[in-house]
């Protein structure tokens, strides 16, 4: 009888670790879909694929740049400073780490990036990131 209940409870451990592997695979490929949009394959150096047709809305509209703006200054300014980088890069300039098409740092603000971008889509509307990246393409040096 013992070894049966000893047997019974090795078989549950086993089953508990089973599922834990199953549950934290799960986890690890959820979270790499977040970081490539729209489930597509990230092209080399962590660039999602191209997409010249997306692009912003509201560049060149001034009143656009200004709202734009005012939300980088409260959300984004903390890492990029004034645009032209902190902790996190310059805003400013042709070098862009994860692709910098209009749809590429939508992408890159809205779902983040590996070692520090973090994800702004549960923070910031699809029209207020469009707004910001308005306001970062006024910046261009």
């Amino acid at each position: 009888m013992k070894r049966n209940a000893e047997k019974q409870k090795g078989s549950g451990q086993k089953q508990r670790m089973k599922i834990s592997g199953i549950l934290a695979g799960a986890m690890v490929a959820s979270m790499l879909v977040m970081f490539v949009p729209n489930g597509e394959r990230a092209s080399a150096g962590n660039q999602p694929p191209a997409k010249p047709e997306i692009t912003c809305p509201y560049t060149g509209d001034a009143a656009a740049i200004a709202e734009g703006r005012k939300l980088f200054d409260r959300n984004c300014a903390e890492c990029h400073g004034d645009g032209t980088g902190g902790s996190g890069p310059d805003l400013t300039d042709n070098e862009w780490m994860c692709g910098g098409s209009d749809a590429q740092i939508f992408a890159t603000v809205s779902h983040g990036r590996p070692g520090g971008m973090p994800s702004w889509s549960s923070d910031l509307k699809d029209d207020e990131i469009w707004k910001i990246i308005a306001f970062i393409r006024s910046l261009k040096k």
